[in-house]
């Protein structure tokens, strides 16, 4: 198949990745695909590290009328050489579907986005006008079928994978230990991701009150890749009295190295997680993930098996389940490695891959 994917992303946050994992794998496959973004794009530039074919051009959520003029012109000559429009981004949505509809391709629409459509009538008509609707999440899917009157036949979620083993890291938990300063003794409890209004990481400093009290040895490692500008977690630890118990540490190239030390990962978000990345990175490391239920979450932690899910912003349920696990290691680790099992049977890369193909049509089976 010839497949135009259409993802005018900012930043390369976890949906630009299932863009990313979704091209290299179908082209992988023999089949020729086209990620076409904005100029400057991470995920473009991504793209062609990976030797992946992109372009790059215009604006499809620009509200200049010369921009969108322009940018509706170059895809409707770029888009009779392909089979397949795949647009990952509600930016100018119903441009696309025109532009589509007018060249005769197939439109498959990939949404990864846990915040409710706007203009529920236009979207409506937009989202029936598809040839097929490809989502993160069973939790996204049936909002999108109740809030817009979908047929469930079309209607297909495709969860975000990796590659089993991908997550490793590269050097030895002495020198982890080392570079964060702490002993032996030092007991640490992961955080990863970015630090913002809906990751919430101000529950799990309140949790760690509990923790620290009754587990002094107890530390929290917040990995971040990015601060979102109007953040108030930061200044809140600042002024916390356990601002020592924390340990931060920014982007790296391979997290893995910091990630090893952690006996137990919280995921403490009160929103969003459509696909969740980080929760599949500590499964494939083995560690037991204690969850919000939010978003794609519920979906990926088997509760009681490969982790515990708590109801978000409940900061004393989170401390209860840390401490049971680490005081428990032995059920830590079994957990854990039930989950990295639980990622290779349902959350890898090959499989999403797969997946999408069927859902476009092809029908190859999942790996």
């Amino acid at each position: 198949m010839k497949i135009l994917i259409a993802a005018h992303i900012n930043w390369y946050n976890a949906e630009a990745e299932y863009a990313h994992r979704l091209a290299r794998g179908l082209a992988a496959r023999g089949h020729r695909v086209v990620v076409w973004g904005h100029p400057g794009s991470p995920l473009l530039d991504r793209c062609r590290a990976d030797g992946l074919e992109v372009t790059a051009f215009g604006n499809p959520g620009s509200l200049n009328p010369f921009c969108l003029a322009a940018t509706l012109a170059a895809l409707e000559r770029l888009l009779p050489a392909f089979d397949i429009f795949n647009p990952h981004r509600s930016e100018g949505f119903s441009l696309l579907v025109r532009a589509g509809r007018r060249a005769g391709v197939r439109v498959a629409r990939t949404r990864g986005d846990m915040r409710p459509t706007r203009l529920p009538g236009l979207n409506r008509r937009l989202y029936r006008a598809v040839d097929r609707l490809i989502v993160a999440n069973d939790l996204l899917r049936e909002e999108l079928i109740l809030r817009l009157g979908l047929d469930p036949s079309r209607v297909t979620t495709v969860h975000f994978g990796i590659r089993p083993g991908e997550v490793r890291p590269g050097m030895s938990k002495e020198a982890a230990r080392r570079e964060l300063g702490i002993g032996p003794e030092a007991r640490l409890i992961g955080v990863m991701g970015r630090i913002g209004k809906v990751k919430g990481h101000e529950f799990a400093l309140k949790a760690a009150e509990k923790v620290v009290a009754a587990m002094p040895s107890a530390r929290f490692l917040l990995l971040y890749r990015d601060v979102e500008r109007e953040d108030r977690f930061l200044p809140m630890l600042r002024r916390s009295p356990l601002r020592d118990k924390f340990l931060l540490a920014g982007p790296r190239p391979n997290p893995a190295d910091l990630m090893q030390l952690c006996e137990v990962a919280v995921i403490p978000s009160v929103g969003s997680e459509a696909h969740c990345r980080v929760a599949l990175e500590w499964m494939d490391l083995g560690v037991p993930v204690i969850g919000s239920r939010v978003g794609v979450i519920p979906e990926i932690v088997d509760h009681g098996v490969t982790g515990f899910l708590v109801q978000p912003r409940y900061s004393d349920t989170i401390a209860d389940c840390i401490l049971r696990l680490m005081n428990d290691p032995e059920r830590a680790r079994r957990m854990g490695n039930d989950g990295r099992r639980r990622l290779a049977e349902l959350f890898t890369e090959d499989r999403m891959v797969a997946e999408n193909l069927r859902a476009l049509g092809e029908g190859e089976g999942a790996k």
